[in-house]
């Protein structure tokens, strides 16, 4: 399998999953609210939007090191 192929198949695993689970939990109960309060503020709210922004282009990277820019 090429390696953007492989990558990007990967991306959209990750990115699929991690938005199941934002959407679930705040159905898991009063930790899950007190999860997904977390989330919506500082530090929390920098953590999913790293995860959703620069995550893939980080895992990416490291998951394909023989890539190289040009």
């Amino acid at each position: 399998m090429p390696p953007f192929l492989q990558i990007a198949l990967i991306t959209l695993a990750a990115m699929l999953a991690g938005a199941a689970v934002v959407h679930l939990v705040p159905r898991l109960g009063p930790a899950g609210r007190a999860v997904s309060l977390w989330l919506c503020r500082a530090p929390g709210l920098d953590l999913a939007i790293t995860y959703f922004t620069a995550g893939p282009m980080i895992a990416g990277r490291s998951r394909a090191p023989g890539l190289r820019g040009r």
